[in-house]
């Protein structure tokens, strides 16, 4: 296909497309091209129009890269009609690509995404191609190849970019988080949040944004691979306290058996269920399912724990903590004998690192889930960093000195350098 660019004027780049079109169709020149002979102001709208009805042979009979350069010439011709006419033809534009979910579905959101590229990065034209392209991505079953190429932090600039409003937002949001739960991603509940942050819970839309946001924490506990759920309690979610004050009863319980997960345990989680029986199965919950995970969490904090414990006794550790089988087995209700599998299922969720010593029968602990990120776990983190600047300072200071003895006094001075950091 010879489209040139660098013409005199759109009426000539039109006509280009008039011919091409015209070819496929194998009726002549007349087809298009007696709109163009037309001389009234807004004559190039109408030939738009005209070639974007033939689009269905395009796909059809046009190789992918003439159809690629017919949608970017329609497009250069659609962005010279002035602001008062652009949207308008964004939309028809993106609606005659957007009209087969089966034909080319590949090569047609190529054309949505380089339609996108082409349209000023500001205002609200951008926003249109892109929801169109989440859209068709999934009517055409490719969701998959759009949403490995969404980062939040693109879509933040992308939001601020499009000066998106309230709705807008909050659409875009839940469109994103749709995507992401049909494709069975690891990254759901992170989209499921951020669609959360872009709801008020005000207004009325109140009970129906509280809702969502139940919805939300009740798909989170029901993931087999997802045991951290702090950011959905966090001050950019402000939604989700909402629930604790809520005049719903199902509100207040959501909120309530979250907390358990975020920062509770094995006990507290089966008070609750003593105390509201039905809940569970009334949201869709199964209760085996999460008496499995809190107990995996309750084994997480008790690691944790002792971590913490750990390092704080000595600013260099010189053992690695341990738990008894006994402690475990009363941590998360279950007789003795189940520790070691527990401990198995929490090593390989991930939650913990540690190996079992069955003769003493103790669990030595190397790492561990930190469940929550509150002040306090960010200022033991710095605490614990301040302590291992210092102790490196010591010892380089120590190794200076050291080198300014003789060889047969070195090794005393560095072992009782050692000690002291110890001790």
């Amino acid at each position: 296909m010879a489209l040139y660019i660098d013409i005199e004027s759109e009426t000539e780049q039109a006509l280009e497309l008039a011919r091409f079109v015209s070819k496929l169709k194998s009726k002549g020149k007349e087809t298009v091209e007696n709109l163009i002979n037309e001389s009234e102001k807004n004559s190039e709208a109408e030939i738009i129009q005209k070639l974007l009805n033939e689009t269905s042979i395009l796909f059809s009979d046009a190789s992918e890269k003439e159809v690629e350069s017919f949608f970017f010439v329609i497009t250069s011709l659609a962005k010279k009609l002035g602001d008062s006419q652009i949207e308008q033809y964004v939309t028809k534009i993106v609606n005659s690509v957007v009209s087969d979910n089966e034909d080319k579905p590949l090569l047609r959101m190529r054309v949505l995404q380089n339609l996108y590229n082409t349209l000023p990065v500001e205002g609200p034209h951008r926003y249109t191609v892109y929801r169109a392209l989440l859209k068709y991505a999934a009517s055409s079953r490719n969701s998959e190849a759009i949403f490995n190429q969404i980062k939040e932090s693109d879509l933040d600039l992308k939001v601020s970019e499009w000066k998106l409003d309230a709705k807008q937002k909050r659409e875009l949001f839940a469109q994103i988080r749709d995507m992401s739960l049909s494709t069975k991603s690891a990254r759901n509940f992170k989209w499921s949040v951020k669609y959360l942050t872009s709801l008020s819970g005000e207004g009325e839309d109140a009970n129906l944004s509280l809702d969502e946001a139940v919805k939300v924490i009740i798909e989170a506990l029901k993931a087999n691979n997802l045991f951290q759920f702090d950011s959905i309690m966090s001050s950019a979610v402000p939604i989700v306290s909402k629930l604790e004050s809520s005049s719903n009863s199902n509100h207040k319980l959501a909120y309530q058996l979250l907390k358990i997960f975020v920062n509770g345990n094995q006990e507290s989680y089966q008070q609750f269920a003593q105390q509201n029986p039905n809940f569970a199965s009334s949201v869709g919950l199964n209760a085996d399912d999460a008496l499995r995970k809190i107990r995996l969490l309750s084994l997480a904090t008790l690691a944790s724990l002792a971590l913490a414990a750990n390092s704080s006794n000595s600013a260099i550790a010189t053992s690695v903590p341990e738990i008894s089988y006994a402690s475990i087995a009363k941590s998360l209700n279950v007789a003795e004998n189940e520790v070691e599998m527990w401990v198995i299922s929490a090593i390989s969720e991930k939650l913990i690192s540690a190996r079992m010593d069955q003769l003493r029968k103790v669990v030595i602990i190397t790492g561990a889930l930190q469940r929550e990120f509150s002040e306090n776990e960010w200022k033991q983190i710095g605490d614990s960093l301040n302590a291992w600047k210092k102790n490196v300072k010591v010892m380089l200071n120590t190794l200076q000195e050291t080198k300014k003895l003789n060889p047969s006094q070195q090794h005393a001075a560095m072992s009782r350098a050692l000690q002291q950091n110890q001790s």
